[in-house]
């Protein structure tokens, strides 16, 4: 702060999410929705900022005291219409004649539907920020930040990554870094991607804070002298990423060594096509009595308490919030080194507070089986991994966030 200047006491707070936030149950929407409910509590004037077609709440809860905002249907008619269709349409048209990356004779042009969707986002964002008056914006992606710039360049911004930089640098315009650059911060969730931010161009800015973790009180953790033989995945279906077909390949060997023992898949099937290929791969391998799919549930951690393993087979996470809850449950859980990398992650250490596998199906099951067939190993690696989960309660992270904004 320069010589003369007051410094500003930050008390109204701003989230903004250009994704699906309206009964979208993701992780970065429960992050928010949890952060916004803390700095609720904590004195914070907090509204959540998004352009959802849907109409409604999100699914996490909310403190009544939050202020909501859909822009698709505040501060301007119902976005849609015919000018949307038609943007819609064209953006077909072009996709046939350019590809993906709509690179037609040569040149390359702009997703019209994407571009119409930003215009009437900075449209109606800035009308909404004029009435809300927020001290700091908090993006919640590389494109919110870019929208909550063009629409309010005076107000400072704390740009989150909710994912590994990895998974985005294929896609990171120069729109972007400089939408993160020009940022007062760049917040991501473990200490290895601040070298990944800077090979794309960002640093000087970013900060590490990881997502807090709901804690699980030493005597309610997951009783396993008790075997169910029940081994849980959860996460959205979705076959780049979450990747359950690999836990089902792995559970078909588990099964012929282990007949008594059962899968259950809890997700929000986001992909249908995705959500089919993996029914037909349970009919396919005689699994029909073995898996069970689940939507999503609200009571997570009680649901926990039934299983004996938890099997996590994603290839790219930022953090991984069920897997967090679940080591913090004190369940013993088999995840991919190829997404928690062994001796460059804080998250698991393998052997100790989880399991690392290679995304073979052969070997996760091998890791899996390990556990099924050493039950002190079991109880030893999950109470490991419910202590490891105590750096992240919600205190801890909750006062790092209020530390950051108090520095602007």
């Amino acid at each position: 702060m320069k010589r003369g200047e007051v410094a500003t006491i930050i008390k109204k707070i701003m989230f903004v999410d250009e994704r699906k936030v309206v009964n979208y149950s993701g992780g970065a929407e429960k992050v928010i929705c949890e952060f916004a409910n803390e700095f609720t509590r904590r004195g914070f004037n907090i509204s959540i900022v998004c352009m959802d077609e849907k109409l409604g709440l999100p699914f996490h809860p909310l403190n009544e005291n939050v202020h909501f905002v859909n822009l698709c249907y505040d501060y301007g008619k119902p976005f849609g219409g015919i000018k949307w269709l038609a943007k819609k349409f064209q953006r077909e048209v072009m996709r046939g004649l350019g590809g993906k990356n709509f690179v037609i004779a040569g040149k390359h042009y702009q997703d019209p539907k994407k571009q119409y969707f930003f215009s009437e986002f900075v449209q109606r964002l800035t009308k909404c920020v004029d009435d809300l008056t927020p001290d700091l914006i908090i993006s919640v992606s590389e494109d919110s930040a870019y929208i909550a710039q063009v629409a309010a360049p005076r107000i400072p911004i704390i740009a989150m990554c909710h994912s590994d930089p990895i998974d985005f640098a294929d896609q990171f315009t120069d729109v972007h870094r400089r939408a993160w650059q020009n940022a007062k911060y760049v917040q991501v969730l473990q200490p290895r991607f601040v070298q990944s931010l800077s090979d794309l161009g960002i640093s000087g800015n970013v900060v590490v804070i990881p997502n807090a973790v709901e804690q699980v009180p030493d005597a309610d953790i997951v009783n396993l002298s008790v075997c169910r033989k029940r081994i849980i995945t959860a996460g959205r279906l979705e076959g780049a990423t979450k990747r359950q077909h690999i836990l089902l390949e792995a559970f078909a060997q588990i099964a012929k060594r282990f007949p008594d023992w059962q899968l259950d898949i809890y997700g929000a099937a986001d992909n249908l096509r995705y959500q089919k290929r993996l029914l037909s791969m349970v009919k396919k391998l005689n699994l029909e009595n073995k898996v069970r799919f689940f939507d999503v549930t609200e009571n997570f951690l009680g649901v926990l308490k039934d299983y004996d393993i938890f099997a996590f087979p994603s290839r790219r996470e930022g953090f991984g919030l069920a897997l967090a809850e679940a080591m913090s449950a004190g369940l013993p859980v088999v995840a991919c080194r190829e997404c928690y990398p062994e001796g460059n992650n804080e998250f698991i250490r393998n052997g100790e507070t989880g399991l690392l596998s290679t995304d073979s199906p052969y070997d996760f099951a091998e890791k899996i089986m390990l556990l099924i067939s050493d039950a002190p190993l079991r109880q030893k690696i999950g109470s490991a991994a419910h202590e490891a989960m105590k750096v992240y309660d919600g205190v801890t992270v909750w006062d790092k966030w209020e530390n950051l904004i108090d520095s602007i």
